[in-house]
């Protein structure tokens, strides 16, 4: 397991990685949000975070009501692959500042929050998709599972960013000559 993280590390350092991923998720991210842009963002954030069959329910019926379920669908043919895209993005500015600050690879472990970050989010999409296909498949279990996917990929992007601001931030994250 060592020897995948190091090789993820040496891969990930790379200026094309990082010029291609961060170029990559800024065009995903913008589209989606134009594809969600007709939806109430509030009402979007409450679903992403709501642990209550009764309230996803309600949110996917208003936006049936209001001919807004279509712009949520479409917004998963670029959801599916935006975790990939910031999960690479972090795993690239992680290893480009723990490369930079000359971190022992004990601190490799820490590659698994966007990792993890980016399978939460699936299972989300995952679920969500469900929800739309079936309203039946909306139960307790479901809508908590979605919440609690959607909670921790909310705080191990946080995470991760926090680790890499950190290292940065310490001075020992940046190559000598751009102090």
């Amino acid at each position: 397991m060592a020897q995948i993280f190091e090789n993820l590390r040496r891969r990930m350092d790379s200026g094309k990685v990082l010029g291609w991923t961060a170029a990559i998720y800024v065009i995903s991210q913008v589209s989606i949000a134009a594809l969600l842009y007709p939806l109430d963002m509030g009402e979007f954030m409450e679903m992403q975070s709501t642990f209550s069959a009764d309230v996803m329910a309600a949110i996917l019926a208003h936006w049936q009501a209001e001919g807004l379920t279509q712009n949520f669908i479409n917004h998963f043919y670029l959801d599916f692959l935006h975790p990939f895209l910031y999960g690479a993005l972090l795993v690239s500015l992680m290893a480009g500042v723990f490369n930079r600050a000359s971190l022992q690879s004990r601190w490799n472990i820490m590659f698994l929050a966007p990792v993890s970050a980016a399978l939460m989010d699936l299972v989300e999409n995952i679920l969500h998709v469900s929800f739309v296909i079936d309203g039946g498949n909306i139960t307790q279990t479901t809508a908590l599972l979605a919440g609690l996917s959607s909670v921790i990929k909310w705080f191990l992007v946080v995470f991760s960013i926090i680790v890499i601001a950190a290292v940065f931030l310490s001075g020992k994250g940046v190559r000598r000559g751009e102090e």
